[in-house]
């Protein structure tokens, strides 16, 4: 999506709202994902003073919407894709009881674990 306005002509300490949006847009259109988008959001938002508008990007209505529909369109992906069963470790380790005879590998593995 092309801005009516060239990046020259856009006042960077308060750009209008339309092309805030453009630029978002853009970059969901190159397949950033929600964090990414999100991300230059935050950094417009703490460069910009304020939109053409008077209101701040962050918390601008349309800004707002689009990225709820980015945020729909490609939800973040969860940071752990598997978690062990804590009590299945924890009974393991206990089992690791009689410290004299464990070698120090095992020792320092059950301390790493337990910290």
């Amino acid at each position: 999506m092309d801005s009516i306005l060239s990046p020259k002509e856009i006042n960077h300490l308060q750009p209008p709202v339309g092309a805030v949006l453009d630029f978002l847009s853009e970059l969901f259109d190159k397949g950033l994902t929600y964090s990414a988008i999100n991300c230059a959001r935050s950094a417009l938002s703490s460069y910009a003073e304020s939109l053409d508008d008077g209101s701040v990007v962050g918390q601008n209505p349309l800004v707002c919407r689009l990225l709820k529909g980015v945020f729909q369109s490609r939800p973040p992906k969860p940071k752990y894709t598997e978690v062990w069963d804590v009590q299945v470790v924890l009974t393991y380790l206990a089992t690791l009881h009689a410290v004299e005879s464990l070698t120090f590998k095992q020792l320092t593995s059950k301390l790493i674990t337990y910290l």
